[in-house]
């Protein structure tokens, strides 16, 4: 069959280093002109002061944003033990200090173990999480706080990677796989008073997010100075190894472009299901009552 508004002439993945002081959002606004298509959406905010993996959805993948989000990442982080600022990291003042020279890399170490496993934690006042329709670092900026409820979190590994004393402070590189969801700047808070101190997040970096690690990822330097930045576009068929999917044939690609269902003899899968034909993705699907059930499609009849 003769496929038709498959794709914009932008499609694909890309996978950007997220430079230092710039949002999340900041990234996602200057592909959106460099590729002329507002169909341009990342897959887990970073904070300001953090770089490293953000991957970054065009065209229709984009849609698949939310989904993307619920998957594992990983983090090296440099917190700063003894202390304390009222957004847990270096966008504010410090407010309290006191001298950690007492502290070891063994009792670390052995903080840091208990941390591991499915706990509740509770988000930075200074965070994207919305109260009423507004994000709580708006709130937070007016002086505006709420008592927040702890969330679920699944913290898989810690490990110490380095330690050292700066200015009578115990300072750790300290590398975290954990849940979505999971606020590093919180963590950071609760292994100080785990220590009885304080602590603060003073460096950032996600070196994987999903499948996709750091040394995958382009600088945003070289995506502007590109003569091509379509180059560093990578195709939706990796979406293969994250996703569950079908490759389907010209009939039921066909039915599917009617938003139909199409028979399938398989158990019950969520969303998103992904739908593919000759490596392009079609449609979000999920499996219900031996159906394929289409929740979105890209191409016409």
């Amino acid at each position: 069959m003769q496929e038709k508004n498959i794709y914009n002439m932008t499609e694909g993945i890309l996978l950007i280093d997220k430079p230092l002081d710039w949002t999340s959002q900041d990234v996602v606004n200057k592909i959106r002109r460099f590729f002329h298509t507002k169909k341009v959406g990342h897959t887990g905010t970073l904070d300001p002061l953090a770089t490293g993996v953000l991957v970054v959805l065009i065209g229709n993948s984009c849609k698949l944003c939310d989904y993307f989000q619920r998957g594992n990442k990983e983090y090296l982080a440099t917190v700063t033990f003894g202390i304390k600022t009222p957004t847990l990291d270096l966008e504010s003042q410090i407010t309290e200090e006191e001298n950690t020279e007492h502290l070891t890399e063994s009792i670390l170490k052995e903080v840091c173990h208990k941390f591991i496993g499915e706990q509740d934690q509770i988000p930075p006042m200074t965070s994207a999480i919305k109260i009423e329709g507004k994000p709580l670092y708006t709130l937070a900026h007016q002086g505006i706080e709420f008592e927040l409820n702890p969330r679920k979190i699944i913290i898989n590994n810690i490990n110490i990677e380095n330690t050292y004393y700066e200015k009578g402070h115990l300072i750790a590189k300290i590398r975290i796989n954990c849940s979505h969801g999971t606020y590093i700047r919180s963590l950071s808070r609760d292994m100080g008073e785990a220590c009885n101190t304080f602590a603060t997040l003073t460096g950032l970096v996600r070196v994987k997010n999903h499948i996709f690690n750091l040394s995958d990822c382009i600088s945003m330097e070289e995506l502007q100075t590109a003569t091509d930045p379509h180059q560093y576009l990578k195709g939706n068929k990796l979406l293969k190894n994250i996703f569950d999917y079908i490759d389907l044939n010209d009939k039921d690609t066909k039915t599917l472009s009617y938003g139909q269902y199409v028979p399938i003899k398989s158990e019950d899968k969520p969303l998103p299901y992904l739908a593919y034909h000759n490596d392009q993705l079609i449609a979000i699907c999920r499996i219900k009552d031996n159906y394929l059930k289409p929740k979105k499609v890209f191409i016409l009849p």
